[in-house]
């Protein structure tokens, strides 16, 4: 967990990087921001300020696996 932002880091080293947000259904502004390093390691961050789920510096497939517990437990259940 972290608060919510994505790490500069992440962002700067990122060779390819997308931010996508959204509102979910009690006005919350939620952000999902997914990056790849030059290095082939993905990090991803969703949520809103205070309340995240992230991961970074994984592998692609390790990545496509914590996508998909990612989405189902945060975006799937709302």
């Amino acid at each position: 967990m972290d608060f919510g932002l994505p790490f500069d880091e992440d962002v700067w080293s990122a060779t390819e990087y997308s931010e996508t947000d959204y509102r979910d259904p009690d006005d919350f502004l939620i952000i999902d921001a997914r990056g790849q390093n030059a290095s082939g390691e993905h990090c991803r961050v969703l949520g809103h300020f205070g309340e995240t789920a992230s991961y970074r510096k994984v592998q692609a497939q390790d990545a496509g696996l914590l996508d998909k517990v990612l989405d189902s437990a945060c975006v799937l259940s709302r």
